[in-house]
């Protein structure tokens, strides 16, 4: 199951682009939901496809990889690319860059190339800014502060306090499965703050019509997200009752 961590830089490269903020986050989701999908470093001809056509690793001849491996990137608008790496299940989010940015413009500017690689061979995944992307791609709660490449260490997650209300109670417990099947949809935060069993239900169609999505291009749906599905109906027939 891929979660997703960013990096202490990643907030402040979203920052950088105050005018098209908004749409690079809606291009973000769209990522990391294709990522959970296939997640692979760039494109992998006959087993994961990428995110269009420039999602790509980093020239192995240049000075990024040199400093990191599989570091890659994709683009998000005609100029604006995620720079990530997964590894180990975890999608890392290092920040949204320019080309001019990275160094990979027209002309390139191999010392920029080398302070960005340096930068990001160095960057720490502690989910200080797990608000950037809220709620859709909050990472773990308790993700111990760990360099690029290395295994974070996760506490055991809390279950929610269960409320006075054995409806409210069963509903939250449908609702915790559910997100521990895909934890990345944040489907329980969503649930635990819907005020009325309509909102609750509105959560529920727009989940269930995510997927189907997905299944209407074609593909087909990972363990994980149809166990989420087989969850959200357990819910759906909770609400009905």
């Amino acid at each position: 199951m891929l979660q997703t961590v960013q990096s202490d830089d990643f907030s402040k490269t979203l920052d950088k682009h105050p005018s098209q903020k908004e749409l690079i986050k809606s291009k973000l989701y769209d990522f990391i939901a294709f990522k959970t999908e296939h997640p692979a470093n760039g494109n992998i001809p006959g087993l994961h496809p990428g995110y269009g056509s420039s999602d790509k690793r980093f020239s192995s001849e240049g000075n990024f990889t040199n400093k990191i491996s599989d570091i890659s990137h994709a683009h998000l608008t005609h100029n604006i690319s995620i720079v990530y790496r997964i590894d180990g299940g975890i999608l890392y989010l290092f920040g949204v860059y320019t080309h001019d940015e990275i160094g990979t413009g027209t002309p390139s500017n191999k010392n920029r190339q080398n302070q960005m690689a340096t930068r990001w061979s160095n960057a720490r995944f502690d989910n200080l800014n797990k608000d950037a992307l809220e709620p859709k791609t909050r990472g773990p709660e308790n993700v111990s502060k760990v360099k690029t490449g290395t295994q974070p260490q996760y506490t055991p997650r809390t279950k929610p306090v269960q409320p006075a209300n054995p409806g409210r109670a069963q509903l939250l417990a449908l609702a915790d499965a559910a997100n521990s099947a895909w934890p990345q949809r944040g489907l329980l935060a969503s649930i635990t703050n819907a005020s009325t069993k309509e909102a609750v239900a509105d959560l529920v169609e727009r989940e269930v019509r995510y997927l189907g999505s997905i299944r209407s291009t074609g593909k087909t749906l990972y363990p994980n997200q149809q166990e989420y599905m087989r969850r959200l109906f357990a819910i759906a027939q909770h609400l009905s009752k």
